[in-house]
């Protein structure tokens, strides 16, 4: 369901909690505050989550490679088998969050607060930095 930046911020405004499979690929989303949203499942490719509030958000099994989630707090949130690749987590408040399966290939977490168990289960995870040094 192709949903716009404004109107997802707008619906959750007026309670509304559950976005599963929303499509709001390359949306700019700077400072979103939706603790408790349901986004499994959606396509959001390339969007701006920066210094984002996404605390215990459901992102299960959501496209998320190349997204910009610089900052954001995702305290107790469920990325399992979300797709990273390529997205910048750079600062990034992971504490808690389940990235079980995720695919964190070639995604920024410089500067993130993450634990190696968090890593554990993660799938294809390739720092940045080495990601880019191979070229």
């Amino acid at each position: 369901m192709r949903m716009s930046a404004e109107e997802l911020v707008e619906k959750y405004r007026a309670g509304k909690r559950d976005f599963r499979a929303v499509d709001l690929i390359k949306a700019r989303l700077p400072n979103l505050r939706v603790p408790f949203a349901d986004i499994s499942g959606a396509r959001m490719n390339g969007v701006g989550f920066r210094d984002a509030e996404l605390i215990s958000v459901k992102l299960i099994g959501a496209n998320l490679s190349g997204a910009d989630l610089t900052g954001a707090d995702l305290t107790d949130a469920s990325l399992t088998d979300a797709d990273l690749r390529g997205a910048d987590l750079g600062g990034a408040a992971l504490y808690g969050t389940i990235l079980s399966k995720a695919n964190l290939s070639g995604a920024n977490l410089d500067g993130t607060n993450l634990s190696t168990y968090q890593l554990r289960d993660a799938i294809r995870w390739t720092p940045a930095s080495a990601a880019s040094d191979s070229d």
